[in-house]
């Protein structure tokens, strides 16, 4: 039987996983690799050593401009990289969100967040496909290390309990004991697809890990081999939570997974790594949209679209609609714009300000009333598509145009004049009230 244990510093209770059969999932700790206690510098053919660092007693990664990735068992906090200290910003902290439609919870056990200064770090490269069945994979965590030499152990089940007793070889287990040190340290190894540990599932060789109810997580995993594995066969431990796992595509590493959780036997000691543990990760290309999302945000301009200001309907297109949402908004509050929480960002709240200055003002509407007036000049109507091109404005938009589009824009133009003084007699009555 095999168990799920998140690898936090913290105890971790009994977890439930897909179709799994009854047992333990753990938070991961420090990578233990089974032919060596070194690997603490990093490789010869780096995907990313330096990205990874230490949060508190366990792991994250650092994606770029300003953006830290963990799990949010571990939670947002100030983090080391390569021995530098940098703070993580209060509230910036985002929970991602698992796919809807798959009787997944909301959130999932992943978490970002920015910190203050400049590592002068890359930006890394971020998997836009799942990890392949038997594609080698390389971990990078700041876990336990273990002992110098193998441990075995015998097995004896009593009232319904599994005691482990270190023995000599070859025993009913064999594997590492982990010491209460930690160390950053990579190693490899392979996607698995064991459908009879797993079963058969809708999800490939991917499989739904929960642990300690922290949320639902999409994962991928590897399988800690006593024989035939690789040179370096690398298998989680505690403190390995938030670390990270990068895959090879086409010559190019790319972050493919964070590391959050390992499956071990029943009554296994938290002390033991065992061949024939597993080791979860987050399979990344099913939370990739929204981590792009964030990193691409302005945090100067929190409510300005970080991929098309023009966009305020956040619905990927330049169309009548956002300048329409531009005068609700200006009739119902206009003014200083107030620090967004995630829910307003990732939820129905327009993106409001079209000119990055942080005020919801009439010069946001026409703005985006211009840039509709420039894509009408801009472009030949087709009655038969029914489309506007864009004529190669940025991100190759395209706005579907409803009848008659001139007076759409007409529309719009008078609305303007009306925001203008809705705003202007609002502006006057919160001055004389000594609002600002």
């Amino acid at each position: 039987m095999s168990s799920l244990v998140p690898i936090c510093a913290r105890s971790c209770a009994l977890v439930v996983v897909l179709c799994l059969l009854a047992g333990m999932v753990q938070p991961a700790a420090a990578v233990i690799v089974s032919t060596t206690t070194g690997n603490t510098t990093a490789p010869g053919d780096d995907p990313g050593w330096a990205n990874v660092g230490v949060i508190g007693t366990s792991s994250g990664v650092y994606l770029g401009n300003g953006w830290v990735i963990t799990v949010d068992h571990v939670g947002a906090a100030d983090i080391d990289l390569a021995g530098q200290n940098y703070d993580y910003v209060p509230g910036t902290s985002v929970r991602l969100r698992n796919p809807t439609g798959q009787g997944l919870t909301q959130f999932t056990d992943l978490e970002m967040f920015r910190i203050e200064g400049d590592p002068g770090l890359p930006s890394l490269p971020l998997a836009r496909e799942s990890v392949p069945i038997n594609g080698a994979v390389m971990m990078i965590g700041h876990g336990r290390n273990r002992e110098a030499e193998p441990t075995h152990w015998s097995l004896f089940p009593s009232g319904g309990n599994t005691f482990w007793f270190e023995t000599g070889p070859p025993g009913d287990r064999s594997g590492f004991t982990t010491t209460s040190s930690q160390t950053m340290r990579w190693g490899t190894n392979r996607v698995e697809n064991d459908e009879a540990r797993f079963g058969e599932n809708d999800f490939g060789h991917q499989v739904e890990v929960n642990i300690d109810n922290n949320g639902d997580v999409l994962s991928l995993f590897t399988d800690f081999d006593a024989m035939g594995g690789d040179i370096y066969e690398a298998q989680g431990a505690v403190n390995d939570s938030g670390g990270a796992v990068f895959f090879k595509r086409s010559g190019r590493w790319e972050l493919a997974g964070i590391i959050h959780g390992i499956g071990t036997s029943d009554d296994q000691p938290s002390s033991a790594i065992a061949f024939g543990n597993v080791t979860y990760f987050a399979d990344l290309p099913e939370y990739r949209d929204q981590l792009e999302f964030w990193m691409s945000l302005d945090i100067n301009a929190p409510w300005q679209h970080p991929l098309n200001p023009f966009d305020v309907d956040n619905n990927g297109q330049l169309t009548p609609n956002d300048a329409l949402l531009l005068i609700d908004e200006l009739e119902d509050e206009a003014g200083a714009l107030p620090a967004p929480t995630e829910d307003m960002l990732l939820g129905s709240r327009p993106f409001v300000d079209v000119n990055g200055d942080n005020f919801l003002t009439p010069a946001d509407l026409l703005t985006v009333y211009q840039e509709l007036n420039a894509m009408a000049a801009a472009s030949n109507l087709s009655a038969a598509s029914g489309m506007w091109s864009t004529g190669g404005l940025a991100g190759d938009l395209e706005a579907t145009v409803v009848p008659e589009p001139s007076t759409v824009v007409l529309a719009i133009g008078g609305a303007l004049l009306l925001a203008v003084g809705v705003y202007s007699r609002r502006r006057a009555r919160t001055v004389a009230s000594g609002w600002v």
